[in-house]
């Protein structure tokens, strides 16, 4: 019996290694099914969430918390950097990207080191609490005046976050419960920017920028760490690395590029909400902490919000890009 795969299937295998037919898929020039783009929003949902697991396992392991962050950003940061766009037209909004990625990966610093002294659902919780940061950010930056349904979403998260950490959280441990703040504000802060000013810029170039600015931006506060909080010490460790840059960057933000611009910003914001539930899965099986019944009424609350708000193009610039009107738009 011959061994030989049939035509189709080498046909196929090889339309998915060509680099050209990727690059056309994330561009949007490529066709893709609409159940297969509500599937990899999802994936993206689900791959972020496990960044929770990797920020505790490499903090025990010995690194440093700017460590965790750049080991997230860098592989992302390398394969996308052909991608900055420094043209003329686009070099203004690059420098936006690029500065909202220096802010996003600082804040990223501050959600480690929560991940650090909190337990893992109320980090997760307060991580949620992005679109208002990104309300607030677009109305006092940009002059973009928030809808009812913005209000009442935003209301809704900050409710639902206030339910999972509870008065004992903030009293028990307010400090750490600001840092993990500090985190939703500066994505928000991106959001906000990334909606805002990047309307020339193409998914993959609003990436490549973003991600540079991350990776910059941590390169000084790595610099300044013990070498033994920066250098993985044995193979576990270099694995977990691996995974925090594969699993938590690069296969999210390629998913969602890929799978938003086809269902729709509205669809999109509600697949992705699978990621809180994912982070209370995470929390409870993979690191021994089951969420409590406050914790699961806050996230539902949180969920329910995401569900209901209006929806701006995500804020990873999935959207094509779009001619800006004159007249500014409620959001």
């Amino acid at each position: 019996m011959s061994t030989a795969a049939p035509a189709g299937s080498t046909v196929e295998a090889a339309r998915l290694i060509d680099v050209g037919w990727l690059r056309s898929l994330a561009r949007g020039d490529a066709a893709i099914g609409e159940r297969a783009a509500t599937a990899l929003v999802v994936v993206s949902g689900v791959s972020a969430a496990f960044i929770a697991f990797f920020a505790r396992s490499l903090t025990d392991a010995g690194l440093a918390a700017s460590a965790v962050v750049f080991f997230r950003f860098i592989a992302t940061s390398l394969i996308t950097a052909p991608g900055i766009a420094l043209s003329i037209g686009k070099r203004s909004a690059s420098i936006w990207a690029f500065g909202a990625g220096l802010a996003v990966g600082l804040g990223w610093i501050t959600y480690v080191l929560a991940i650090e002294r909190l337990d893992v659902a109320s980090v997760g919780a307060i991580y949620m609490t992005y679109p208002v940061a990104a309300l607030v950010a677009g109305w006092g930056l940009f002059g973009v005046r928030p809808a009812l349904r913005g209000v009442v979403g935003a209301t809704m998260v900050l409710l639902g976050a206030a339910v999972a950490v509870g008065l004992s959280g903030v009293t028990s441990d307010g400090g750490a419960v600001l840092l993990a703040l500090a985190a939703p504000v500066s994505f928000g802060l991106v959001v906000a920017v990334l909606s805002e000013r990047v309307d020339v810029l193409r998914p993959f170039e609003r990436i490549a920028a973003t991600s540079a600015g991350a990776l910059v931006g941590l390169i000084p506060v790595v610099a300044a760490q013990p070498l033994d909080s920066v250098i993985p010490a044995d193979g576990r460790t270099w694995a977990l690395v691996l995974g925090v840059g594969l699993l938590t960057s690069l296969i999210p933000m390629g998913s969602f590029v890929l799978g938003a611009p086809v269902v729709g910003s509205a669809r999109a914001a509600i697949a992705g909400g699978v990621e809180l539930p994912t982070v209370f899965v995470i929390a409870w099986l993979l690191l021994g902490e089951p969420p409590t019944s406050a914790q699961l009424v806050g996230g539902a609350i949180i969920v329910a919000a995401v569900v209901v708000s209006p929806t701006r193009p995500p804020p990873i610039a999935t959207v094509r890009p779009r001619v800006r009107s004159r007249r500014r738009q409620r959001v």
